[in-house]
């Protein structure tokens, strides 16, 4: 698990164009951490289009720049790095996956994922990403870091488990990260 961030920060620093994608009937998890991402990447000089399915819930629109969460257009369009953020599936990405060139080979270069999930908990959908996606490094965001959930987390490949705290504390974490890759 020492691995850290460097090969997401590496995937990061090189992409210019980054599509950071959220599931289907988002929630408050889905939302917040795709805008904090999404704003972190726009500091970082990155062009970033934040897409969920269902456009933004009425009910988050009084966050800060929520805005920036739309439906994906009908015109196909490339990315350098594509980011699913807490869903288990491409299924759950819903028409994002539809607007984006070349959907049938996406790869996500990496996946952060909450350990509580409907459906399958973090530690399962890890498992199936990596039997699917061996590449794709999965970040489990979680607030169980004790010892018996890093070890599950490591047994199906995570290399990081990011203790759950603020959401400007996790972007955060990752801008220092991107910085000190690229300096």
């Amino acid at each position: 698990m020492n691995e850290g961030f460097a090969p997401i920060a590496e995937e990061i620093r090189k992409a210019r164009t980054i599509a950071v994608l959220s599931h289907v009937r988002p929630d408050g998890d889905a939302i917040g951490s795709q805008l904090a991402l999404t704003l972190s990447l726009c500091d970082l000089g990155k062009v970033v289009d934040a897409w969920n399915e269902d456009g933004l819930p009425e009910a988050f629109s009084f966050l800060s720049r929520s805005e920036l969460v739309t439906v994906p257009p009908r015109a196909a369009k490339t990315f350098d790095l594509v980011i699913a953020l807490d869903t288990a599936t491409r299924d759950r990405l819903g028409a994002p996956l539809q607007a984006i060139k070349q959907a049938e080979v996406l790869k996500p270069d990496f996946v952060l994922i909450d350990l509580r999930m409907p459906v399958m908990n973090g530690i399962e959908t890890a498992a199936v990403l990596k039997r699917l996606l061996p590449k794709t490094q999965v970040v489990l965001f979680t607030n169980y870091t004790n010892e018996i959930g890093n070890a599950l987390a490591s047994k199906v490949g995570i290399k990081r488990v990011i203790p759950k705290g603020s959401l400007a504390d996790v972007a955060d974490s990752l801008k220092t990260l991107v910085d000190a890759k690229t300096s």
